[in-house]
């Protein structure tokens, strides 16, 4: 189920969705990839923070506000990955993918343990 970014009121796929969505992305196309597991984590951070309109905020601007959550560290380093991605030029070495993928699954693990689930 790929993520939407139109509409205020679309829903979020789960976080495995997002694995799934990922994966499935990757090979084929790494920059859209990577922003699926962006817009997951971004919409999970702005929940958490009560921003309301987090697609008007840029990566690091959301970075900036989470410096407070304990998930901080792990998202800096995502954020860099993912905007080196997203933006650059030079497609990412299969290390790089699972090191994206490995931050993803420790932010997914720290906003679910966050919220007692």
């Amino acid at each position: 189920m790929p993520i939407q970014e139109s509409g205020q009121d679309a829903p979020e796929p789960s976080g495995d969705d997002v694995f799934l969505a990922y994966s499935k992305a990757a090979d084929s196309n790494i920059r859209e990839a990577v922003h699926i597991l962006f817009s997951y984590v971004r919409a999970e951070i702005a929940g958490m923070l009560s921003l309301k309109n987090p697609r008007s905020c840029t990566p690091r601007e959301i970075c900036r506000k989470s410096s407070n959550l304990p998930l901080f560290t792990d998202f800096s380093a995502f954020v860099r990955q993912y905007e080196s991605v997203r933006y650059g030029v030079r497609i990412p070495d299969e290390k790089e993918r699972q090191s994206f993928i490995d931050l993803a699954r420790a932010i997914h693990g720290s906003l679910i343990g966050g919220r007692g689930e």
